[in-house]
């Protein structure tokens, strides 16, 4: 029985294959205010995006509570106490307590002074936390902090201090009480970085930011069962070093960690990046996207099924900030791009053909030509690609899988395969190899002939 599996991850070719993204202006009215250095939560429980704070210029910070729903802004006007203004703080949300947790951050002379934790639930702001002692972090802004599902904490890292320019320190957050965790090791100590969780390998990503006063991008996971730090390495290309705040969010539908903007020596960066597990991915955006810019924030909307970005500082110095909202999907539209070369068999290279793009909810059908007659076959389909020659012959194949969808070729030589793709945006972006291979005794010693490979990503 046939069994077609999407997997998530995508391995580069020796030569690499542009990879496409979709960015979306979104317009709102109401909508906050430009500003740069403010936090952002997804609430899965209310579906709605939670903003807070951030600095409006130089020495002019805020304290304003809005919300996104995947549509349009609203600020929140908010009875009691609430958190005092604030910019470069931290603002995650607890799927388990169904609360924004937020903490630290500077205030308007730009020190670290605030060490209180507070909590939102949609209706009223609630100091959890004065931050007093030593079983609390000490006063920072610059650091960053995660939610982690799996221990069902807070996970908080990094920063500066009134009296450190950085920290290592790694924390957690139980909902009443902070801890410092004992890791044995980890990411040197540093400010403006950028952390997410990747849901699909249920470790906490770190990447970038300012260390001992250089840029860097380094790439970090942290295991919250095991507080453990790892570094992951690629050979692939790699996000140049940068400081953040940068746009960071993990892509629940492509399962892929998503990088946008940041700084360098250079003034704010525009590229897009994704982090696939094993290797970083640059994006071409196939519209417009976002200027380059830092101190943004982003989030993904699991009702909307896409990241979010707001604001940023679109200046080296000083303040300019950003009030745009822009949205990012990944790939949009169904892609499909040949590579390599059929083997010869009894009737010639062997040819695989796609008939139309992949997109959602239609046939995705293929053609294969220069088969032998009558002869059995099957399209392989695999989440990444892999070269191997087949012994004795000068066949390659691209797409090592158990993935197959058998056919059968007709009397003039050709075949068709085809599966339909479920209607569902969960599949769109995402990327798979294939290639055809049929028996042809014949043909070699191996009596296999294999066809060229296609990479393909599913559209909308």
């Amino acid at each position: 029985m046939f069994v077609f599996r999407f997997a998530l991850s995508l391995a580069l070719l020796a030569v690499t294959l542009a990879a496409q993204g979709t960015w979306i202006r979104r317009y709102s009215d109401p909508s906050p205010p430009s500003r740069y250095g403010h936090a952002m939560a997804f609430d899965s429980h209310r579906q709605v995006t939670v903003l807070f704070g951030g600095s409006a210029g130089p020495g002019a910070l805020l304290r304003d509570t809005w919300e996104w729903d995947g549509r349009n802004w609203s600020r929140r006007v908010v009875a009691g106490t609430l958190p005092t203004a604030r910019a470069f703080h931290c603002l995650a949300y607890d799927a388990h307590r169904k609360v924004v947790v937020l903490y630290g951050g500077a205030t308007a002379n730009g020190r670290p002074q605030h060490m209180d934790t507070w909590e939102w639930d949609g209706k009223a702001w609630t100091k959890k936390s004065t931050g007093s002692g030593p079983l609390s972090p000490t006063a920072m802004s610059g650091a960053a902090m995660v939610y982690d599902p799996v221990s069902r904490q807070m996970i908080l890292f990094g920063g500066r201090s009134r009296t450190v320019l950085a920290t290592n320190e790694t924390w957690a957050w139980s909902g009443s009480r902070w801890t410092r965790l004992k890791t044995p090791s980890g990411p040197s100590a540093r400010t403006d970085f950028a952390m997410s969780f990747d849901r699909l390998r249920q470790v906490v990503m770190l990447f970038g930011g300012v260390s001992a006063g250089k840029l860097v991008n380094d790439l970090w996971e942290f295991d919250g069962l095991t507080s453990t730090w790892a570094q992951r390495t690629s050979s692939s290309s790699w996000p140049s070093a940068r400081i953040g705040p940068m746009a960071f969010a993990y892509a629940e539908h492509r399962r892929k960690l998503f990088l946008h903007g940041g700084r360098d020596l250079g003034g704010p960066l525009r590229d897009t990046w994704e982090w696939d597990g094993r290797r970083w991915i640059e994006m071409v955006p196939v519209s417009a996207s976002p200027s380059g810019r830092y101190g943004h924030a982003a989030v993904f909307d699991a009702g909307q099924i896409e990241c979010v970005a707001f604001g940023g500082n679109l200046g080296v110095l000083g303040g300019k900030g950003s009030n745009e909202t822009w949205s990012y999907r990944g790939p949009e539209l169904g892609m499909y791009q040949r590579f390599g070369k059929g083997c010869m068999g009894t009737k010639g290279p062997l040819s695989l053909e796609v008939l139309a793009p992949p997109v959602t909810g239609n046939p995705l059908a293929f053609e294969i030509k220069n088969a032998l007659p009558n002869a059995l076959g099957g399209v392989m389909f695999a989440p990444f690609s892999r070269w191997l020659k087949l012994p004795s012959t000068n066949c390659m194949v691209y797409a090592v899988s158990n993935s197959v969808l058998p056919f059968k070729v007709d009397s003039a030589g050709r075949g068709r395969a085809q599966i339909k793709l479920p209607f569902s945006r969960w599949v769109v972006g995402m990327e798979f190899y294939n290639q055809a291979i049929i028996i042809d005794r014949s043909a070699n010693t191996v009596g296999i002939v294999t066809s060229n490979a296609g990479w393909g990503v599913v559209g909308w």
